[in-house]
């Protein structure tokens, strides 16, 4: 790749990761300050908050387009295998959490008096049991070579 494709690339990747963290912050803050807290609100405040961190992790890869894909930030082995777990684990995360928020949406609609024994509780033993799934996997398979966090 030529440096002006990288340019266009990181140009596209700041405007798009700008744009991420304007809507999820403003989306953090209504939700934060909402008066009644429910699951879905709490959900939406983990959802935007996981998308912020995904906002975040474009950071490194744009300092390395316009550093002529010089590793950068990249140099460490360590830094480049949390950033590889922390890239793939918020991606996944808050697509399950759009899911759990949608189950539990559904549940309301169609179920409206069984959803309300749905505890708050068994939502997050869902979506910690998930994320702690997913981070063994990462880090098992970080150890061994398996998605190996090295520059390429």
């Amino acid at each position: 790749m030529d440096s002006t494709s990288d340019r266009i690339i990181g140009c596209a990747m700041i405007i798009i990761s700008l744009t991420g963290l304007f809507g999820n912050i403003s989306s953090f803050l209504y939700f934060w300050y909402r008066r009644h807290k429910s699951i879905p609100d709490k959900l939406y405040v983990s959802i935007v908050s996981v998308d912020i961190c995904t906002s975040i992790t474009a950071i490194p890869v744009i300092v390395s387009l316009f550093n002529h894909r010089n590793e950068t930030l990249f140099k460490d082995e360590h830094v480049c295998a949390i950033w590889a777990i922390l890239a793939n684990l918020t991606v996944r995360m808050s697509m399950f959490m759009v899911t759990v928020l949608s189950v539990s949406r559904t549940m309301a609609i169609i179920l409206p008096y069984k959803a309300r024994y749905v505890r708050e509780n068994m939502v997050i033993a869902v979506v910690t049991g998930y994320g702690i799934l997913l981070l063994t996997v990462d880090g098992v398979g970080f150890g061994v070579g398996w998605m190996k966090g090295t520059f390429l």
